[in-house]
Order: C-alpha cells, then structure tokens, then sequence
C-alpha cells in the first residue's frame, strides 16, 4: 500500500530491528528520543535540494536546532532513495525511499537507528514528490505542525 512505514517492535534491547528486508521500530523508544533531543543534523545526497529544503522544514518543525560547531548533533535526519530491487509488494508498488533517524551514541559515526520511515509507492514518482510525501507522512505520524515544536 502507498504510505506505509515502519511498524513497532517490542524489542527493548534495540530501538530497530532488520527483518524480511524492512525495518521495524520501537515507537514509545523513539518518541522518548525525541522529546529529549535538542540539536539535529541531515545527511542526503550531495546534490538533492528537494531532500535538503524538506528536511530543513521537519527539523525546524520540531523545534531542533544545529549542533554547535564540532559537537555532533543528538539526532541525524538521513533521506535517501531506496533501492528499486529491494522490496517490491503485491500492488506493484515498492519501497523507494527511507528517512532514518540516528541518535548519537557514545562513539563516531551516525550512532544508532532509532527510526525508519519508508516511503512505498510506484517508481515512477519524481525524486521531489516522493520526498515530500515521505516528510508529510512523517509528519502526519508524529502530529508535526511546521513551525511547531512536536515536544
């Protein structure tokens, strides 16, 4: 079906699990997150303005800021396309776009996943619609408001 995304998982160990190809989330795990993250980053790729604009809106959204320079931010907001091999549904529609969030860990890096909302639809969307969609459905998710704090 177009729009679905994650589902919660009951596992406290970990707030994602990798299975049948699709992540699962825990989603008490992550709003917790959430309500205590102050800073935020985005990663997409190096030349993906739609991607960059709309996660600059979800961010703002949820009343985050920028980590300072040289601090790492709690939360990293990743969009990317998704393979089209990857997962395909009955509907003939498939998994073309994932947004993850990453909170910052004690070591380098992203740190660990803590969501991942998946966009599913036909492949023949243009790059910035499905990003839009992607960002609205999260947004719908999670009550994000623009200009809102979700905390």
């Amino acid at each position: 079906m177009p729009g679905q995304t994650s589902t919660e998982t009951t596992s406290i160990a970990s707030a994602c699990k990798l299975e049948s190809n699709q992540y699962t989330c825990n989603l008490a795990s992550f709003q917790q997150t959430l309500k205590q993250a102050k800073t935020a980053a985005m990663q997409t790729g190096p030349v993906d303005p739609a991607a960059q604009n709309q996660l600059k809106t979800l961010i703002a959204a949820l009343g985050l800021a920028a980590p300072a320079a040289g601090e790492p931010a709690d939360l990293t907001f990743l969009l990317v396309p998704v393979d089209p091999q990857a997962v395909e549904y009955n509907t003939g529609d498939k998994q073309i776009a994932a947004l993850h969030v990453f909170a910052h860990g004690p070591g380098p890096g992203r740190g660990d996943l803590v969501w991942a909302e998946h966009f599913i639809g036909p492949e023949d969307i243009p790059w910035p619609i499905v990003v839009n969609r992607l960002i609205t459905q999260f947004k719908a998710r999670f009550h994000i408001r623009d200009a809102a704090k979700a905390k």
